[in-house]
């Protein structure tokens, strides 16, 4: 397994995903503490989300990483539903080297935009609910 850094690029795509998900935010529960994702925030939790990743590289490699500071920005493009979940399971991927991940507030809130994300998918809310 390898770890590697993903770009910032990479994270305004998660973070315009979570904003068009949820207009008014959204929250979720982790280490003890309710969380909140909103647009005022993306920069704060687009920094988590980097240091989360710079963190998971170092403890792969035993090695120092550089200090980045990330801003978010408006992805180059818009991406489809299943472009988004790609793009958050490679960056859980990038991030998961070992148990806490299991328990980390990003993680959590990646396992809640994908929950939210899935509902855009074509056919999903035509679907039946129980079969």
């Amino acid at each position: 397994m390898s770890t590697a850094i993903v770009s910032a690029e990479h994270i305004n795509v998660i973070l315009e995903a979570a904003t068009r998900e949820a207009d008014e935010g959204f929250e979720w529960f982790a280490q003890g503490k309710w969380w909140t994702f909103t647009r005022e925030n993306r920069d704060r939790i687009g920094q988590l989300m980097l240091d989360t990743n710079l963190d998971a590289y170092g403890r792969r490699y035993l090695e120092p990483t550089e200090v980045y500071v990330y801003s978010y920005s408006i992805p180059v493009r818009i991406h489809e539903p299943i472009e988004i979940l790609k793009a958050i399971d490679g960056y859980e991927y990038q991030c998961d080297v070992d148990a806490s991940w299991d328990t980390h507030p990003i993680h959590l809130m990646m396992q809640k935009l994908r929950k939210r994300v899935i509902t855009r998918i074509d056919g999903y809310a035509a679907a039946e609910w129980l079969i």
